[in-house]
């Protein structure tokens, strides 16, 4: 499979995305989408948030958590436990999490665009941004203080 700078920007004979492959330890892990999974005390909010930000959009699914997908990416938003519900406070605006590990990043087609979302959608548009390989990069938080990253080419 050929390498782009974008994952996925290359398409196959029948126009459509080809699977994502990541090599681990001399083998192959193959992806269709590229994939997301966030805890929310308040699903609906948050999953409001990235079908704006990102273009995604619900799957009819009859559950208490929702996916949302795009050709690009999925979204998966599960609801916290009740008994840790609880013990979370939902900050306005936001404040980030500092326990994660994982910052996801997104592909949009105007960052501009994106972070007038972001700010109308109860998140937090942060002051790092940068470029790098000819993508420009902001971090944002969502509603819940999860720090992503959104990216687009430079103009």
């Amino acid at each position: 499979m050929p390498q782009s700078s974008l994952p996925g920007d290359e398409r196959s004979s029948n126009g459509a995305h080809p699977c994502f492959r990541i090599p681990i330890k001399h083998r192959w892990l193959q992806f269709r989408h590229w994939f997301t999974r966030r805890l929310s005390v308040d699903v609906r909010r948050l999953a409001t948030f990235y079908e704006a930000v990102l273009g995604v959009s619900p799957t009819d699914e009859h559950s208490d958590d929702i996916r949302l997908l795009n050709e690009r990416e999925e979204v998966l938003i599960h609801s916290v436990p009740a008994r840790i519900a609880g013990t979370i406070e939902i900050r306005i605006p936001p404040e980030p999490s500092e326990g994660s590990a994982l910052k996801p990043v997104f592909d949009v087609i105007s960052l501009e665009s994106a972070l007038a979302d972001v700010k109308s959608n109860g998140g937090v548009v942060t002051r790092r941004t940068f470029s790098i390989d000819g993508l420009t990069r902001h971090d944002v938080l969502d509603p819940d203080g999860n720090v992503i990253q959104l990216r687009c080419r430079d103009s």
